[in-house]
């Protein structure tokens, strides 16, 4: 009851739109029509959520278990960014990534804090700014450069798995050094 559940689709052809339909009293809000990609589905979102904290899960990923969010919504206050734990899986195989209590420049050069299981407080975006929609890849991973080393946004690591992410969507598979060189010499 405490949450908002948005569905943003890019005009998918695959039944989707009919699933949303036959699910929308379950759904606070929904839209299927084409979008330019991943990031501008997600700034779709965040223009219309009304909570205080966005957490975005894409296409085939999904909630650890079903009463996780119940469970640790309790950590949702003050801190800018609430990060988990996430499963990953990867043809069968799970593994669970951990990122850091303490995050370093080092750390997020090297990776990333995972969209899918970190809670951002709404209001932070009006600071750091919406996705870059010209990145294909890493404009998740560019919000949060900026929020924690230009921004010094405040965070919050919960020990506890959130969510799972299957290792076969776009950012398992592509090549996206050229867009992290992008935004690391530009920042």
């Amino acid at each position: 009851q405490e949450f908002e559940y948005i569905v943003i689709d890019g005009g998918s052809t695959d039944g989707s739109k009919d699933f949303l339909k036959s699910e929308s009293e379950f759904i606070d809000f929904w839209l299927s029509e084409k979008d330019s990609g991943i990031y501008n589905a997600m700034n779709k979102g965040i223009s219309v959520a009304k909570g205080e904290y966005l957490l975005f899960l894409n296409s085939g990923d999904h909630f650890f278990n079903e009463r996780i969010l119940e469970l640790n919504n309790i950590y949702l206050v003050e801190k800018d960014l609430i990060y988990f734990n996430l499963q990953m899986v990867n043809n069968g195989v799970s593994k669970i990534a951990k990122a850091p209590s303490n995050l370093s420049f080092s750390h997020l050069y090297l990776s990333s804090l995972p969209h899918p299981s970190t809670f951002i407080k709404k209001e932070l975006f009006n600071v750091v700014g919406l996705y870059d929609e010209n990145l294909r890849i890493v404009s998740d991973w560019k919000f949060f450069l900026l929020a924690l080393f230009k921004f010094d946004c405040t965070y919050l690591k919960v020990e506890e798995t959130l969510s799972t992410f299957y290792l076969d969507g776009i950012s398992s598979i592509q090549d996206y050094s050229e867009e992290r060189n992008l935004v690391m010499n530009k920042y």
